[in-house]
């Protein structure tokens, strides 16, 4: 028996996991993310870096554009960095300093700190309001 959904548009959305583009080699962006995660919880900006800007800024911007211009509904930040990492070094921290509190400096997804960084330029660029 077959069924239809009446009324509901239908959005399509993606999960984050993306290919790293091909200028970046995959030790460099691994050492520049924890970097960048390390620059941002101290209050500076990885532009500011060199290494930083070529390494992770700069690959987290050309890879959100990318997932932009997909045409996907709903578009996640690009996950070149392992997920499970990404949240369980943070934690590790924490615990290893004798707690499961992350400092509020620490909680950030280095990813959206770039993408809100390029937010006006993106949309711009992309013929958004």
């Amino acid at each position: 028996m077959a069924s239809t959904i009446k009324s509901m548009q239908v959005l399509v959305d993606d999960v984050g996991s993306f290919p790293l583009p091909d200028f970046v080699e995959r030790k460099a962006f691994e050492k520049a993310y924890v970097m960048a995660r390390a620059w941002i919880a101290e209050g500076k900006d990885p532009k500011d870096d060199e290494f930083l800007l070529k390494n992770f800024h700069n690959v987290v911007k050309v890879s959100f554009t990318a997932k932009c211009k997909a045409g996907l509904d709903a578009v996640n930040y690009p996950q070149h960095y392992d997920i499970r990492r990404q949240f369980t070094e943070v934690i590790r921290k924490a615990v290893e300093r004798g707690t499961y509190i992350v400092d509020y400096g620490e909680a950030v997804i280095p990813e959206v700190v770039v993408i809100k960084d390029e937010a006006k330029r993106l949309c711009e660029e992309l013929g958004m309001e």
